[in-house]
């Protein structure tokens, strides 16, 4: 028989009827063996002030949930890097349910590079947002060279949405208790 008969009871398991043999599946296993969401082109965007529109985010893995995108400067950013101090990232396509997106910046200069460090997070609640750097503040920017060519990857992470609220809480945090220092920090310049 080449009818599929859903049947879903009280243990959430779903039988198939396929050329009169019967499968047991339970809805777990079912879901492990769906290929990943495809995402399409263009689904993720980067303003950098004053510079085009760029959404050629590359898939890196093969599970479809890592992308990265690579921004050189001189070049895609201005020179010194420490003047871009905000950048946009925003969904161009929407995410499957009770999912978010984890943004990651990586800095390599020379033979150097860093750890991807977490610049922010988008839902489908919040699909763009305008994200603060803190590269004018960051010791590796501050040690760059004039001109110096340097690589940077803006890596981002689709993740179960819970994961994503709960490291964005933390980041909002952090953020508004480092904000007061900035301040501090501009003070004492003035002397």
């Amino acid at each position: 028989m080449d009818d599929l008969i859903y049947k879903l009871d009280k243990h959430i398991t779903l039988t198939m009827e396929l050329d009169n043999t019967n499968t047991q599946t339970t809805f777990a296993q079912l879901v492990q063996q769906q290929p990943p969401a495809v995402v399409p082109n263009n689904a993720f965007g980067l303003i950098v002030p004053g510079r085009p529109i760029r959404q050629d985010f590359a898939p890196v893995d093969t599970s479809g949930t890592k992308f990265a995108l690579q921004l050189t400067s001189p070049g895609d950013l201005p020179n010194p890097l420490t003047l871009v101090n905000e950048l946009v990232v925003f969904l161009g396509a929407p995410l499957g349910p009770n999912q978010g997106v984890m943004i990651y910046w990586q800095l390599v200069a020379q033979h150097e590079q860093s750890g991807f460090e977490l610049l922010g997070s988008l839902t489908m609640e919040q699909p763009s947002q305008i994200f603060r750097t803190g590269w004018s503040e960051h010791d590796q920017f501050l040690s760059l060279q004039p001109n110096q060519p340097v690589t940077i990857t803006i890596g981002l992470s689709i993740e179960p949405l819970d994961s994503v609220r709960n490291v964005a809480t933390t980041t909002s945090a952090n953020v508004n208790a480092r904000r007061p220092l900035v301040a501090q920090k501009i003070a004492q310049d003035l002397y």
